[in-house]
């Protein structure tokens, strides 16, 4: 994979389509590294629980302890990652009153 090639999950991929193309993609990508692997999970999981539509929503208190990640630099590192090479769409909320938003699928003008 080129490592300038961002991946994308359009909205339309289906629940398990959407976690299949990730492990596809990242077969390719010497970049992922567990702590990629394992957000990327924990937040799939949540974003199933709230019926695979739409954004997760979440602070990284709540995120960390389900991806085992002990480290908050480490969390946003990862996350950012991911959303700098496309597998999800990280949107920050700057707010600690705020829950930040993540879209694991996604259409361009959303």
């Amino acid at each position: 994979m080129n490592g300038n090639t961002p991946v994308k999950f359009p909205e339309s991929a289906g629940q398990q389509e959407l976690l299949s193309r990730f492990f596809g993609a990242i077969l390719q990508d010497p970049r992922i590294g567990p702590a990629h692997i394992a957000l990327y999970a924990a937040l799939y999981h949540c974003w199933l629980a709230v019926g695979g539509r739409g954004a997760v929503c979440a602070y990284s208190h709540e995120m960390m302890p389900v991806a085992k990640l002990s480290s908050s630099a480490t969390y946003h590192r990862v996350l950012r990652e991911l959303d700098k090479w496309g597998y999800l769409r990280y949107e920050p909320s700057y707010s600690r009153l705020r829950r930040s938003r993540v879209l694991l699928a996604w259409d361009d003008s959303s």
